[in-house]
């Protein structure tokens, strides 16, 4: 177990999540809804930044209320998502 920054500036423990043998990764989904003054998070768990971006594009879909979905690691940001 290592210990890393996390977004508020603390120390978070990652273990690694091993998946038949593939390590897995676990990504920061900020989900900035037209209903509220800030984002909610959800935590997703995939092998990597290409399948963290699927799923984040695709919370997208789940309600017309989503206007911006950002993914992160950790403190890096990968990419962001919005509505047109």
């Amino acid at each position: 177990m290592s210990e890393v920054q996390g977004h508020g500036g603390g120390l978070v423990h990652r273990a690694a999540l091993f998946w038949r043998g593939v390590e897995l990764k676990t990504y920061t989904l900020y989900i900035h809804d037209d209903r509220y003054s800030v984002p909610s998070l959800d935590a997703v768990t995939v092998r990597d930044d290409q399948r963290a971006l699927e799923v984040g594009r695709n919370r997208l879909t789940v309600s017309p209320h989503y206007r911006l979905i950002e993914v992160w690691e950790d403190d890096r940001f990968i990419d962001k998502f919005a509505r047109p």
